[in-house]
């Protein structure tokens, strides 16, 4: 009875927002404004989504577990908009039509619950880029144009030297073609869970990284700290978040989530064991 209630209370409120009854006052572009000005620039991006709100509100989410610390510099990051660093929201706000009844469902609960929580925290005369830039494919209805959305978004990457940060078990471009036309690929392997509590260790790693090197973060929350403070010290750093999952789900012509096998390996022992020889050689540093 509980979840009927809610998700109806859910509902409700959502209409009035989508009706105009309600008053929003964030914007968000398109995935494809947001690919354009990625490929057009060479700005950063940081995404935000429902983990990073709900680790600002003090809550626990999968892989990170909250801290003040985290939430101030995640908080920081939201409000304080920089010159050449793109920030993104889900483009949620207003309509979810889009997406396929169980996404759709999932973004009118967080919007019930966290609604006040982006009012609060972003800013009124500020348009928002898409945080489903890295989500453009498994939850639409309709993915007719996701073979030439990802086209584009390859030529941003195109003949570059790019530098994965990601967790040990995220195997970014392994066993799919989406970074096959950059120049060089190196491999910074950090925690795939608890990330923040080696923060320091991970900018470390990364602040040894020539600047004509384009780094491509796959790190949870810390990863969205890592963009800002790498922007600043002078490096283009997009935050693809899970990319590489949703291309590999379109070149599977996949209808819903399911199993990465890639996904299920973790030590050097079990990639040697699954080919990907190519991959370690990546590596340039470990930080567990």
């Amino acid at each position: 009875m509980k979840k009927i209630v809610k998700k109806a209370l859910a509902d409700f409120v959502f209409a009035g927002y989508h009706s105009g009854a309600l008053k929003n006052r964030i914007r968000v572009r398109s995935i494809a404004e947001t690919v354009e000005e990625l490929a057009g620039t060479g700005k950063s991006l940081v995404r935000f989504g429902d983990g990073e709100i709900k680790l600002i509100c003090g809550r626990a989410i999968p892989f990170q577990e909250p801290d003040p610390a985290l939430a101030r510099r995640l908080t920081e990051i939201l409000c304080s908009p920089k010159e050449g660093l793109l920030v993104a929201l889900p483009d949620v706000f207003t309509d979810v039509s889009a997406y396929v009844q169980k996404s759709g469902e999932f973004w009118k609960e967080h919007m019930l619950f966290h609604r006040r929580d982006y009012e609060r925290l972003c800013l009124a005369d500020m348009v928002y880029e898409n945080a489903f830039f890295s989500r453009p494919y498994i939850m639409y209805r309709d993915r007719s144009g996701c073979r030439a959305l990802f086209e584009r978004m390859k030529t941003i990457w195109r003949e570059e030297r790019i530098v994965f940060v990601e967790g040990e078990i995220s195997h970014n471009g392994v066993d799919v073609d989406l970074f096959d036309n950059v120049r060089s690929t190196e491999r910074i392997i950090c925690p795939g869970s608890q990330a923040w509590q080696v923060y320091p260790r991970i900018l470390a790693a990364c602040r040894k990284l020539s600047k004509d090197r384009l780094i491509l973060v796959s790190l949870g929350a810390a990863g969205k700290v890592l963009t800002f403070d790498l922007f600043e010290q002078g490096y283009r750093v997009l935050d693809i978040g899970s990319l590489d999952m949703e291309y590999g789900w379109f070149c599977e012509g996949a209808v819903q989530k399911c199993r990465v096998p890639k996904h299920e390996i973790r030590t050097w022992e079990e990639n040697q064991a699954a080919g990907y020889q190519e991959y370690l050689e990546e590596i340039i540093e470990t930080i567990c």
